[in-house]
């Protein structure tokens, strides 16, 4: 049986889209003032360039992420805190946290999306389907799992060199229906920033990549920043306190309290 809710479904779908949104740029960090070195300084070509972020890819069984976040549009504004476990091609599991409390916990997988919003006591179940529908972004849980790590292994293949731009090592592809430019590093062959646009449905957005942090002998970006532009300007800013891998124990906790009302998100 669905239960009907007292938040309407226009404001409970913005906290979902909210919600997913930063599970979505957890891997990111601003490349202000960043300048990619041209392919003179660097001395690789395209290819290599492509060649060397496939290789470049974080490998792992699990990772553990907390850290601090921003969120602001033209009418609020606002901080909270995030706990991230991601197990490899299973599972991606966040807590969110406003004023010590926490706000919402979400469980990802390969076929659903689940969040327990702690302050409604509501728990709200969608898919894939609808967050495609919604962004315009063909997403499923390996092309998810791979955007928050700042992987791109999964599009390489479909990007070409843009020879008429003039940002050094940017690169030009296609993911269904959304255009997608890519620019990587010519020092770590690491992704510094990523646009996608939509123009049939009028969605357009970016997130820049950079400072990544050493973890074992692998890179891992510990600070994002995400721009929606359109249809709505949104800003999501996350930077990570503390990044483990291949963690002993990992908190994958997602228990539903039986009053929570249930909801079915189409």
């Amino acid at each position: 049986m669905r239960i009907r809710l007292k938040m309407s479904v226009y404001n409970l779908e913005k906290f979902i889209l909210f919600v997913f949104l930063i599970v979505l740029v957890w891997g990111c960090k601003s490349a202000r003032n960043q300048v990619s070195p041209s392919l003179t300084e660097t001395g690789y070509t395209h290819e290599q360039i492509l060649e060397g972020s496939r290789k470049a890819e974080l490998e792992y069984d699990n990772l553990s992420i907390k850290g601090d976040g921003k969120f602001r549009n033209k009418k609020e504004k606002w901080t909270f805190t995030y706990k991230m476990s991601i197990v490899k091609d299973s599972i991606i599991w966040c807590s969110i946290t406003k004023f010590g409390i926490e706000w919402v916990r979400m469980q990802i997988t390969a076929d659903s999306l689940i969040i327990l919003d702690r302050s409604s006591k509501n728990v709200i179940a969608t898919s894939y389907n609808w967050l495609q529908n919604k962004t315009g972004i063909q997403l499923g849980f390996n092309a998810l799992e791979q955007i928050i790590l700042g992987n791109v292994g999964y599009i390489t293949d479909s990007l070409k060199a843009d020879a008429k731009g003039n940002v050094t090592h940017r690169y030009l592809g296609f993911k269904d229906s959304t255009s997608i430019a890519c620019v990587f590093s010519g020092e770590n062959f690491k992704i510094t920033r990523m646009e996608a646009e939509n123009q049939q449905k009028n969605q357009k957005s970016f997130i820049t990549y950079a400072q990544y942090t050493p973890i074992d002998e692998y890179l891992l970006p510990s600070y994002l920043l995400l721009n929606i532009i359109k249809p709505e300007r949104n800003q999501i800013e996350l930077i990570h306190n503390r990044i483990e891998r291949n963690v002993n124990e990992i908190n994958l906790s997602f228990v539903v309290p039986d009053h929570y009302a249930r909801l079915q998100i189409d």
